[in-house]
């Protein structure tokens, strides 16, 4: 059944001192997210009634015997919109960073080389027309965009998926979402984190001044890498997944979610013996929409599917699917996701 929920009283309502059986302490100072109080808690035989158990999926009655009571995977969904809420918190502080960033970057001036084309004089030019300052926040503010579409799709989902499970007790959009989302928050969040130390330099000694407000936003960022999931453990699981879908199309098992259908491809890919190329006749068909997306579908599978032939190759027939996975083709993996 898993781990279950209790509601557990930790300090008495008279005096607000811990009860008896139960310390509480505090953990002491932090690298950064102090809106956040953490702290630590040891129970010593403590006792509660059976009542305080949230029993709205799992119940247990007074004979001790558990029932299952609709379905406890809808549980996931709250650390979906928790991974959600992650995300658009991380466009905000990307976002608020490139606003400060590009502004500094145009009002800005160095090094008077720069000819005035209403005058003919030489001015200084602005930081902003200096290519490698283009460089470092062009890339960025592209990603943003990036984000900003995939959170809206995102969300539009997970509010479809939560309306599945309500009205039809569908569940198939549960684990689609949680492959996606958890390589989105290894990747966003981690995008964002370095993005915005990158804008901070961007800007100079200004931007180390509490005014330009990065430190708030690198405070913040710092801590969503590491919580509700480390970028690392969210691209293993990201892996996985795909590892499973790309097995279960080239097995020819069960159907793959519309989230993930483009796995399906892997069939072509395989059938190709790596003998893919690229079709693009002209520099114009790159700037058609669909024909990107293919590039980035091609580009996917051809990841999954070699992580697919490291795992069957026959040489490593000798190490457990758990050694592979944990110590031989971590980075492989990684990369994949």
């Amino acid at each position: 059944m898993g781990i279950q929920a209790f509601y557990v009283p930790i300090r008495d309502i008279e005096t607000h001192r811990p009860l008896p059986g139960i310390e509480v302490g505090d953990i002491g100072p932090k690298f950064g997210f102090m809106v956040k109080d953490n702290g630590y808690c040891i129970f010593n035989k403590v006792r509660i009634p059976r009542r305080n158990m949230l029993m709205r999926y799992v119940n247990v009655d007074k004979e001790g015997q558990i029932n299952l009571q609709g379905n406890p995977k809808v549980l996931y969904s709250v650390m979906m919109f928790t991974r959600l809420q992650l995300l658009t918190s991380s466009i905000f502080h990307l976002t608020k960073s490139l606003n400060t960033a590009i502004r500094y970057g145009i009002v800005r001036t160095q090094f008077k080389n720069f000819k005035d084309p209403t005058t003919g004089k030489l001015v200084e030019r602005k930081l902003l027309d200096y290519q490698t300052h283009l460089h470092r926040i062009c890339p960025l503010l592209a990603f943003k965009f990036a984000m900003v579409f995939g959170a809206n799709h995102m969300y539009s989902s997970y509010h479809q998926m939560m309306s599945n499970i309500e009205q039809k007790q569908d569940f198939s959009m549960l684990g689609p979402m949680h492959t996606i989302l958890s390589g989105l928050k290894g990747l966003w969040c981690n995008v964002a984190y370095e993005g915005v130390k990158t804008l901070r330099e961007c800007c100079g000694a200004a931007g180390f001044s509490a005014y330009a407000a990065f430190g708030m936003s690198i405070d913040s960022l710092s801590a969503y890498v590491t919580l509700e999931g480390d970028s690392v453990v969210m691209y293993l699981q990201t892996a996985r997944a795909l590892l499973k879908g790309g097995r279960r199309v080239l097995t020819k098992d069960k159907p793959l979610n519309k989230m993930i259908e483009y796995i399906a491809d892997l069939n072509v890919l395989m059938e190709q013996k790596g003998n893919f190329k690229c079709l693009a006749k002209s520099i114009d068909e790159f700037r058609n929409e669909k024909f990107i997306l293919d590039l980035l579908k091609w580009n996917a599978l051809i990841r999954i599917g070699k992580n697919i032939q490291l795992f069957a190759d026959p040489k490593h027939k000798d190490i457990s699917v758990w050694e592979k996975f944990n110590e031989k083709f971590q980075i492989d993996l990684i990369k994949m996701a």
